[in-house]
C-alpha cells in the first residue's frame, strides 16, 4: 500500500473489510424485514388457522408458528450481532436488549398460542 492510501481515510486499507452493515446492506434490510414485519405477521396468521382448526391435526401449524417464533429470535440475534442492528431510538442495540427481546417474544408467543388453543371454534 502506497503513503497515499494511508493518508487517505476514506480508502479502504488492504486487509481491511467495510463494515458489515455498509458490506451487506441489502442482507441487513431483509433480516431487519424478517424479525420486524414477516416474523410476526406469519405468527399471527399462524395462530388465526390454530383458533380456527376442529381439532383434528395442529401439528402442522403448531411448526409453523413456533418455526416462525424461533425464526425471528435468529433474525433478532443476527441483526444485532452481524448488522450493527438498531433500537427504535437509533441508537446501537446491545446484547441486553437482544435478552429483553427474547424475554418478551417468549412470553407474547406462549400466550398467543395458548389462546389460540382455547379459543378453538
Amino acid at each position: 500500500m502506497s503513503n497515499d492510501q494511508l493518508d487517505r481515510p476514506d480508502l479502504p486499507r488492504e486487509g481491511h473489510q467495510e463494515s458489515s452493515s455498509e458490506h451487506a446492506s441489502g442482507t441487513g434490510c431483509a433480516v431487519r424485514l424478517g424479525w420486524l414485519l414477516v416474523g410476526p405477521l406469519v405468527v399471527t396468521l399462524s395462530a388465526a388457522i390454530l383458533a380456527q382448526y376442529d381439532g383434528s391435526s395442529i401439528a402442522g401449524t403448531s411448526a409453523v408458528y413456533w418455526g416462525a417464533v424461533l425464526a425471528m429470535l435468529a433474525l433478532r440475534s443476527a441483526d444485532i450481532t452481524r448488522f450493527d442492528g438498531l433500537t427504535a431510538d437509533g441508537e446501537p442495540a446491545s446484547r441486553d436488549h437482544l435478552r429483553k427481546y427474547f424475554i418478551r417474544v417468549g412470553l407474547v408467543a406462549v400466550a398467543l398460542y395458548a389462546l389460540a388453543l382455547s379459543i378453538r371454534v
